[in-house]
């Protein structure tokens, strides 16, 4: 049964569209749990991320109509990305790229509410062919930029965008974990020097997520969720990196039934999927006018983020394993990479 709080929770958000005048514990279906929340206790002292739940209220006839998440009260990453998703939903232009969103909280918990899309994930429709897969990942790039320049304006206090970013400098917490976990001298120093070579570039404001099941088609517009590491990044290409690493490996391992080989070596291969995510590669750098030295800083940074964000949410090795193979691989002789694209 859910606790009479949360309902009362619900109610006070005063769900648009919701059917019935009162949220009832019999409308909420529980689709994931990590540990209880239980009172009185203080950040520091749960062993666990996430802790809480993921709940679907149920409208008419029992058809979803909203995802909750239920967090403690003192869950600041839930609580940053409500306010996010609060003020972009809202926008007139992003209100049909970002579902309509609202959160409470009180001494216990923080609840977050969003509509959910009835559409499909973009990792149960993406194509096959490869003319159709370019023209599907560019066309979610250019709703996730807008998205961002939108977030600019929207979102002034959260510093999410202007000036420019070191990359280096954006690298150096990234490069001591990966020190903590005996990562070799002289890739770490091969990383460095590229990082460093990149400069300063544009800072612009990152989805920070943005990978198929976070992509929904629904009324031949694509929808953009989770936001919870919304802004925090600002090293430009980030998002496109994630979205096409998730998508490569997806179609190796539904081609072949494998784990499939590195992704940055199989963006060296000659099949068609690897160059299309070049020739996507070279189109985003040239629309920001960057030098390929810059898209291997970029690159550089986006592998070493990715493989250290993985490893500290206490993944497994089968889970952060590859990701870990990429960064040693472009590490090894990230100038090949370059030169063998090709597409500037």
């Amino acid at each position: 049964m859910i606790p009479s709080k949360w309902t009362t929770l619900l109610t006070e958000l005063k769900l648009p569209d919701y059917p019935h005048k009162d949220v009832k514990w019999t409308d909420c279906l529980v689709v994931n749990s990590v540990a209880t929340i239980p009172a009185g206790l203080r950040a520091s002292e749960y062993p666990k991320p996430n802790r809480g739940c993921n709940l679907i209220l149920l409208g008419r006839k029992g058809v979803p109509q909203y995802f909750v998440k239920v967090r403690p009260a003192w869950d600041q990453r839930l609580i940053r990305a409500t306010g996010i998703r609060e003020r972009l939903c809202n926008d007139p232009i992003l209100r049909e790229v970002v579902p309509w969103t609202k959160g409470l909280r009180n001494r216990e918990v923080t609840i977050q509410a969003s509509k959910m899309v009835p559409g499909h994930t973009f990792d149960r429709i993406m194509p096959n062919n490869a003319d159709r897969w370019r023209e599907s990942v560019n066309d979610i790039l250019r709703v996730t930029s807008l998205l961002t320049k939108r977030s600019v304006a929207l979102l002034p206090d959260l510093s999410v965008g202007g000036g420019g970013i070191d990359v280096a400098n954006a690298a150096v917490e990234n490069l001591e974990y990966l020190a903590t976990l005996g990562f070799p001298r002289r890739h770490l120093d091969s990383l460095e020097a590229v990082l460093r070579s990149a400069g300063t570039l544009p800072s612009i404001p990152q989805h920070g997520d943005l990978w198929p099941s976070n992509i929904v088609r629904y009324r031949r517009r694509w929808w953009l969720l989770d936001y919870e590491d919304f802004g925090q990044i600002r090293v430009p290409l980030y998002d496109m990196y994630h979205l096409l690493r998730s998508c490569m490996v997806q179609q190796t391992r539904r081609a072949e039934a494998l784990q499939g080989p590195v992704w940055v070596e199989m963006l060296s291969s000659a099949n068609a999927a690897a160059a299309t995510g070049r020739e996507i590669i070279g189109y985003a750098a040239r629309e920001l006018s960057l030098e390929p030295r810059q898209v291997l800083g970029t690159l550089g940074y986006y592998l070493s983020d990715i493989a250290v964000r993985i490893r500290r949410r206490g993944n497994p090795q089968a889970i952060y394993g590859p990701f870990l193979e990429d960064l040693v691989s472009f590490c090894y002789d990230n100038q090949s990479f370059l030169d063998s694209w090709a597409v500037w």
